[in-house]
């Protein structure tokens, strides 16, 4: 394949992956807004807690074998390997199974086995499809992927759950849709599968299990950190709790994640094509860092100033209890995406070491401060979130700070005018709140609110970094959308 047809392929690829996420946050959305009215904090929590297992076990060797897989040098080394693979992950289900009853029995924890056997069960089967979404992924074709992912969470995460939730299934309505959707999915990808593909093949087994350690060095800490909040929440105060706590963690996560990910994909590539320029790589960073600092921040920030009516119209009035901790969530997710972008740079320069180390010691201060912050009930382990991310940030700044030779007090002042505007954002918010009469309604309220945020954060940054407004449009808005804005601020 010539450069230039290896260089549209990938184009093609990142805009089908990108109109996938766009798709996916709409049926997010929508599955959130309607599940939410038909279940209860307590299934979301038994469910909850069973996604965080099923992501520390076979969810997780599934991605680390998927990602051992692509970097495989030889394609022919893969193949064969489906069904001594799904054998093997339905061993770790069974013994995932088996180790969680046992801590139940012992401690008393809140976990559903069946509900937790369902999901493993499925992910484990769906493990059929690793080699063959493994050599989509190494051909540069998404379509088939994306596609089988977006069928299954509209019929499976969506249309079954919700149709279960009705018939009052609770958590097994959420359980079963998620076992849908991993098997609809798994269907549209191994529907490519070549012939041969199912021959039961172990030799060779040496290079791609050394490949998958290497993955898994870095990935197991990036797991244990994503996923020990809910498992901390469930262990200090129960499912209800953790349900409450998720629900309103993922309200404020899903529009920040759909805004961020495609600056960040961009930037990211970018940044790794600068590696070896040490003035235009922190240049590269230094304009992430802002832009993507001031999408989100302006954003979680204008939600915590709504958390009351956004919770009302979005999930309902059974979730109002969660309300007094959307602040603390709402600056988790800035600390946390930030983060999350910092350690993308890290490892684009290869500094993979780093990288481990940060993860695991952030990881210990996650669990330290829930801990700690679980005698203060839901209020308390939201503090310690929101503590455990500003450490996780904290570290990854120091980390940057030290790959690009710039002091941690310059890279503060960089992202300082993104925090005036999500504070401006927060004081448009709540202004809003407390003038609106009540007679308006909460709809009415959530929109006055939204255009609050809006004009706050954009005059704030019209008087404090005009050229950041411009690299913004620039980044998001199509060309001749930036024109215009270009005129406008001149």
């Amino acid at each position: 394949m010539t450069a230039a047809a290896a260089s549209a392929r990938l184009r093609g690829g990142v805009k089908i992956t990108f109109l996938g996420t766009m798709f996916s946050g709409v049926i997010q959305a929508a599955t959130m807004v309607i599940l939410a009215r038909l279940l209860k904090p307590l299934d979301y929590g038994f469910y909850i807690v069973c996604l965080s297992i099923n992501a520390l076990s076979v969810s997780f060797f599934i991605s680390a074998l998927e990602r051992a897989m692509v970097l495989e040098a030889d394609e022919t080394a893969i193949r064969g390997r489906a069904l001594p693979l799904v054998v093997f992950l339905v061993a770790v289900a069974g013994l995932t199974v088996a180790i969680c009853g046992a801590i139940r029995e012992a401690t008393g924890w809140q976990v559903d086995l069946r509900v937790l056997a369902i999901m493993l069960g499925a992910q484990a089967l769906a493990g059929l499809a690793i080699v063959p979404r493994a050599l989509l992924r190494r051909h540069v074709s998404f379509a088939r992927i994306v596609g089988g992912e977006l069928c299954g969470q509209l019929f499976g995460s969506f249309a079954l759950a919700a149709v279960l939730a009705k018939l009052g299934w609770g958590p097994f309505a959420l359980a079963s849709g998620f076992a849908a959707a991993q098997v609809i999915a798994a269907a549209c990808v191994f529907s490519t599968a070549p012939a041969g593909l199912l021959r039961l093949r172990l030799d060779g087994t040496r290079g791609l299990l050394r490949t998958m350690l290497g993955v898994v060095k870095v990935a197991s800490l990036e797991a244990v950190n994503g996923q020990i909040t809910p498992v901390a929440v469930t262990s200090v105060l129960g499912a209800a709790a953790l349900g409450l706590f998720n629900r309103v963690y993922n309200l404020v996560t899903l529009p920040v994640q759909l805004l961020v990910s495609s600056v960040n994909r961009v930037m990211i590539s970018g940044l790794v094509a600068v590696a070896d320029d040490h003035d235009r790589r922190r240049d590269a960073i230094r304009k992430l860092m802002r832009v993507v600092s001031t999408v989100i921040t302006p954003l979680a920030l204008g939600v915590a100033g709504a958390g009351r009516t956004f919770v009302a119209v979005v999930l309902g009035d059974k979730w109002v209890a969660a309300v007094p901790i959307i602040p603390l969530l709402s600056i988790a997710v800035v600390a946390n995406m930030m983060g999350t972008v910092l350690g993308q740079l890290a490892e684009s320069v290869q500094r993979f070491n780093d990288k481990v180390r940060v993860q695991a010691l952030s990881t210990v201060l996650l669990v330290t401060a829930l801990l700690i912050g679980g005698h203060w009930g839901l209020t308390g382990v939201a503090a310690g979130a929101a503590t455990g991310a500003l450490l996780f940030f904290f570290l990854y700044m120091r980390l940057t700070s030290a790959i690009i030779a710039v002091p941690m007090a310059r890279l503060m002042r960089w992202l300082a005018p993104s925090w005036a505007a999500g504070l401006a954002s927060y004081a448009g918010a709540r202004g809003v709140d407390a003038l609106m009469p009540a007679a308006a309604g909460i709809y009415v309220t959530l929109a006055a609110q939204i255009a609050a945020c809006g004009a706050a954060a954009t005059l704030t940054l019209l008087l404090l970094d005009r050229p950041l407004l411009l690299d913004i449009s620039r980044m998001l808005l199509p060309d001749r959308v930036h024109g215009i804005v270009m005129k406008i601020l001149g």
